[in-house]
């Protein structure tokens, strides 16, 4: 039954794209370079407002196909059995009894993002560390998609206390969504309000246009980068609200760090960036050690898992760069004013 209606779910989802290739010829052209005015407005107020319902829809749909993939992952590995064979990715296990999830511990730190930043090479190079017992699966997305589940299901992703040499070991998640989405701040603060956060901030420019290819690549977006953009303009422009699928609020990071402040004290957060950490791997995973309390350790460079290249068969467009630069101009002086620091973006 779960499979069946996870294949209903894809088809409407197919439908809904299909209506939003039609929809969006409204708004296709050059990009804008200033508030169009009289019939023109009014028509992009149309078509975004029409937009702005569909991508609605299309979200919520793709939040309850995560959620029905959940289940049925639970459903897959509901025998002990199995699961004491269901190892993850980085070492860890979904632990099961006859009863359901059996809990674990709770994370100690969070990548909470941003989104093609880095954060699937950092927690790879972190499960390496002797000290880390890592999540089952690098990305839970408890405090965004799956809170419904509850604590237990939560916990049944992280490995229970271990003590090696006197020493706890930690354990932690990244699930990139965190940063932006607008309820993960408060509910992490209740559930693990002593935990510590990583944040990995890139260039939005280039953050938007990896987002755009990882989206592509899963067959999830359908128009070209140029439309893709100045559609998210439009709808940006009458809509500020939260959008799973915007290339330009999530790069504005500042107004994301501000709400996640309001929870967590500033001492609970390390910011990185991201271009520092590619560039001086060692120096910054180091800062990273440190931050979380663990001794200094070399971790394998030479694995390129999870590390983005940043380069794709069809670069930029000169035109869309300096588009896209002079949008984020504002939001990233007012990030380096709130942070004390110039990225240089």
């Amino acid at each position: 039954m779960p499979v069946l209606r996870l294949r209903k779910k894809f088809d409407v989802i197919g439908s809904i794209k299909a209506f939003l290739n039609v929809e969006v010829g409204a708004t296709r052209g050059p990009l804008p370079s200033g508030s169009p005015t009289g019939a023109q407005e009014r028509k992009l107020q149309v078509a975004s407002k029409r937009l702005r319902k569909q991508r609605r829809a299309l979200a919520k749909k793709e939040r309850r196909i995560s959620r029905l993939e959940s289940r049925i992952d639970g459903l897959k590995t509901k025998s002990p059995a199995k699961a004491s064979r269901a190892g993850g990715p980085y070492g860890g296990s979904v632990r099961q009894s006859a009863n359901g999830p059996v809990a674990g511990g709770l994370p100690d730190f969070i990548i909470i993002g941003a989104q093609k930043c880095g954060t699937t090479y950092l927690f790879h190079l972190l499960g390496q560390h002797p000290e880390v017992k890592p999540s089952s699966k690098k990305e839970v997305h408890y405090f965004d998609s799956n809170f419904d589940l509850g604590l237990d299901w939560y916990q049944s992703h992280f490995p229970l206390l271990e003590y090696e040499e006197e020493q706890r070991t930690i354990t932690g998640e990244a699930s990139p969504y965190y940063l932006s989405h607008p309820q993960a701040a408060k509910r992490a603060a209740e559930v693990v309000p002593q935990a510590k956060l990583i944040v990995l901030l890139r260039n939005p420019v280039d953050r938007a246009y990896s987002h755009y290819h990882a989206r592509v690549g899963r067959q999830r977006e359908i128009l070209g980068f140029e439309e893709t953009i100045e559609t998210d303009w439009n709808i940006l422009k009458h809509d500020n609200g939260h959008r799973r699928t915007s290339y330009l609020a999530r790069g504005i990071y500042v107004d994301q760090l501000q709400h996640w402040h309001k929870y967590f004290d500033r001492t609970q957060m390390l910011i990185l960036k991201s271009e520092d950490f590619y560039s001086r791997t060692s120096e910054t995973f180091g800062r990273t050690l440190a931050f979380l309390g663990l001794p200094e350790w070399q971790p394998d460079l030479s694995s390129t898992k999870g590390r983005n290249s940043g380069s794709y068969k069809e670069p930029m467009k000169p035109e869309t760069r300096r588009w896209l630069k002079e949008f984020f101009a504002p939001h990233n002086n007012r990030l380096y004013e709130y942070l004390g620091r110039d990225f240089g973006w």
